[in-house]
């Protein structure tokens, strides 16, 4: 989930009903990862723009999402990755 991008209300929501209309029962859970900025040091080293310089998430987008998969909870989303400096 890369912040004010993928990780919108609007593009959650349509994740889950794309999930849930053409999976549904086939899964034990699914993920959201949230997004992290490790391979920007690889753009610069090779002189390639990094267009998601600056973005991170907040404790709120946290919150947020944590709603969504409350929100959601009979799709059993996990979240993961979410890392704060």
């Amino acid at each position: 989930l890369i912040p004010g991008s993928t990780d919108t209300p609007e593009n959650l929501n349509k994740i889950s009903e794309f999930i849930e209309k053409h999976y549904s029962g086939l899964f034990s859970k699914w993920e959201l990862c949230m997004f992290n900025d490790v391979c920007e040091d690889k753009y610069v080293k090779m002189n390639k723009e990094w267009k998601y310089s600056g973005n991170k998430h907040s404790a709120s987008d946290f919150e947020n999402i944590t709603l969504f998969k409350e929100k959601h909870s009979s799709n059993k989303i996990e979240i993961s990755g979410f890392v704060t400096k």
